[in-house]
């Protein structure tokens, strides 16, 4: 597995992950003009994740103003259960201190997605609280590097 900064031609294949049945309902989707938008922006951050020569998801991380933090935006998996996303998220731990200068990661995740709630922890973040968002509940978590 390799992660690298994401190329702007890759954004449509981005969104087209983001529409599968088992990724749509646990995120908000971007349309791949929003996708280009953040993509442009200076504090927005794509990281595509591969298997060999393969696309298999991408992160997208907002270096936060405080210059301590990162939010950790989205992570999308294309090939679930082969253990990418959990790769993804360890290794997102050295680009976040080694790469950004940072240490702390944050992130939001709904309520419901009990696969990813269960990865995040396995990947040692704390939950901090709970928050209600567009009418769902979303779980705050953090992780101090």
């Amino acid at each position: 597995m390799e992660i690298r900064t994401s190329l702007e031609n890759e954004l449509e294949l981005f969104q087209s992950f983001e529409k599968e049945k088992d990724t749509k309902d646990y995120i908000i989707p971007y349309t791949v003009e929003k996708h280009i938008e953040e993509f442009n922006k200076s504090n927005i951050f794509y990281k595509t994740i591969l298997n060999g020569n393969k696309i298999v998801g991408f992160m997208i991380l907002n270096l936060e103003e405080d210059k301590k933090s990162v939010e950790f935006r989205r992570i999308v998996i294309n090939e679930k259960g082969k253990g990418f996303g959990i790769m993804a998220i360890n290794y997102l731990d050295y680009i976040v201190k080694e790469e950004y200068l940072r240490n702390r990661i944050w992130l939001d995740v709904f309520a419901n997605n009990k696969r990813a709630i269960h990865i995040y922890e396995t990947c040692g973040y704390k939950y901090l609280n709970s928050i209600n968002q567009l009418g769902k509940e979303l779980n705050i978590y953090e992780k101090m590097l």
